[in-house]
């Protein structure tokens, strides 16, 4: 979109037009008047229940940040073990450590990260809701 001002006089004043219009790229929309378009966006605005389109307090809304709260605990989480994983791995190369104990707990926070990367992507499914993520 683009604003176009064709200044004073009778067809005169200011007007929103498409840029693929004036460049003849498909469109074939028309200069809107920017006083009359302002007013019709406006009636047909007033005319909308905006309140119920966007409160905070919606079923939906409240869904998504209980979901959302749920994403960031498993987020944390995961860092931790993650690090934790880290941490034992590079116990591995120092002396007096006894591998196997340490190539267990590999194994294990190895299979804890899994379940939390699986639980994860089940709160992401759940996120969207089947919206094609338009939510």
């Amino acid at each position: 979109m683009r604003i176009v001002d064709k200044g004073t006089g009778p067809k005169g004043g200011i007007y929103l037009g498409c840029e693929n219009s004036r460049r003849g790229v498909g469109c074939r929309a028309s200069l809107w008047s920017l006083e009359h378009l302002e007013t019709t966006f406006l009636r047909f605005v007033s005319e909308m229940d905006l309140s119920s389109l966007i409160s905070e307090r919606s079923p939906h809304h409240l869904e998504r940040l209980s979901l959302e709260g749920n994403l960031a605990a498993l987020d944390l989480e995961l860092s931790k073990k993650v690090k934790a994983r880290d941490q034992a791995f590079a116990m591995l190369s120092t002396d007096g450590v006894e591998g196997a104990y340490v190539q267990g707990k590999l194994a294990e926070l190895t299979n804890e990260i899994s379940e939390i990367e699986k639980d994860r992507a089940d709160v992401g499914i759940q996120d969207c809701g089947g919206c094609g993520g338009a939510c």
